[in-house]
């Protein structure tokens, strides 16, 4: 799927230098923007490894009808459901542009089997973005995790109460959840806490930071970088036109060629970090 040089379009995941060797790429998907990883299962404290997307599927636009995202979502389905096979933990995340509401799973026979270890599940799902509805991208969504079956952390506790993570950068924007992370039943009785990142001002996201306490990876660095330091006057990212070339020219250079030619260890990026046990 070509997305070059278009605004807005494409998928990254940033791996901390302290988890080399434990992090690699499995495949990146020639259907939808999704980055397919394999992860030491010490990284999330579960036995084997982890198969993790990060993953983009654009809003109901002009250029796209609901139609369109049905099918995204199906390709995305079958995506996960091969992550499936290659380990019994699968955790997916990103911006699919999904509005859940207070909407919970569909009861089907594999999510009823989560209950019996999370009853909370059958709850009304907490939702601070009270304005959002359920959406297409939203049905699909539940519709996914009910299948595998996958736990949609959106609004399940945790430090997660339904939190909007897109603002936009005007002011009449209305505040909406459409970042969101999945995964299955013993990565999240692993998962400590989940929390957006309010410090971060140079999008119009609010990115999300997962906390898995394991205790085994003492040389992870846990500080946080640079860009995340408060400061009240940085300047926010803005894409401009007459830069896309050299912007394009830079990722294939540096992301999809080593890939393409078997590199890797080339560059890859979604910030992905561990941090140790509460003191």
């Amino acid at each position: 799927m070509s997305i070059e040089g278009q605004k807005g379009q494409g998928v990254a995941i940033f791996v901390h230098n302290s988890l080399h060797g434990l992090v690699h790429l499995h495949q990146i998907s020639n259907s939808i923007q999704a980055i397919w990883l394999t992860i030491n299962g010490i990284v999330f404290s579960v036995p084997g490894r982890v198969v993790l997307g990060g993953l983009y599927i654009n809003p109901v636009s002009n250029a796209r009808f609901q139609n369109d995202i049905f099918e995204l979502f199906s390709i995305a389905h079958t995506e996960v459901m091969e992550a499936s096979t290659l380990s019994p933990h699968v955790l997916i995340l990103g911006d699919v542009n999904a509005h859940l509401g207070q909407t919970g799973e569909p009861q089907t026979r594999q999510f009823k089997q989560l209950l019996v270890s999370f009853p909370r599940l059958s709850t009304p799902r907490l939702n601070q973005t009270h304005h959002s509805k359920l959406n297409t991208a939203g049905q699909c969504l539940l519709d996914l995790a009910a299948s595998i079956p996958l736990i949609i952390t959106t609004g399940r506790g945790k430090g997660d109460i339904g939190q909007a993570t897109f603002f936009g950068y005007s002011n009449t924007t209305s505040p909406s959840r459409t970042e969101h992370v999945a995964m299955t039943a013993e990565l999240y009785a692993q998962c400590q806490g989940i929390r957006t990142v309010q410090k971060v001002t140079k999008m119009d996201h609010k990115p999300l930071k997962l906390q898995f306490c394991t205790g085994d990876l003492k040389h992870i660095d846990m500080r946080l970088p640079t860009h995340m330091r408060k400061s009240n006057h940085e300047p926010k990212l803005v894409w401009k036109d007459q830069a896309a070339e050299t912007c394009v020219n830079n990722l294939v250079s540096d992301y999809v060629e080593p890939i393409r030619l078997g590199n890797r260890r080339g560059k890859c990026g979604f910030s992905l970090r561990h941090t140790g046990p509460p003191h």
